[in-house]
């Protein structure tokens, strides 16, 4: 039993380091943002208007289909001539991705 237990052990040993080394490794955000299941959302723009746009997000309107729908950040913009407004909603579920672009944003 005891011969058994140490050929697991020494199984599972480079299991268990590869299944961690997932979590350890980070993710670029570009495939982040270009691989998720696109179902017509916009994350593809989200990406580029955080990261490739120059121009700076003074007012970012965060959340979901209700918020891409109900804002509309192009009449906004034009009201405010010195800021920048951007719509950056997600129209699929979760609030994991709205706390990502967050966190992109600051």
């Amino acid at each position: 039993m005891r011969v058994f237990a140490t050929r697991m052990l020494l199984f599972l040993i480079p299991c268990l380091l590869g299944v961690m080394s997932f979590y350890l490794v980070d993710l670029p955000r570009y495939y982040a943002y270009y691989y998720t299941k696109n179902d017509g959302c916009a994350i593809t723009w989200i990406y580029d208007r955080i990261y490739k746009n120059p121009k700076p997000i003074d007012i970012a309107f965060i959340g979901t289909s209700h918020t891409g729908c109900g804002v509309n950040d192009a009449y906004l913009d034009s009201l405010m001539d010195d800021k920048n407004v951007v719509n950056l909603a997600y129209c699929q579920g979760g609030r994991s991705m709205q706390l990502s672009v967050l966190t992109d944003i600051l």
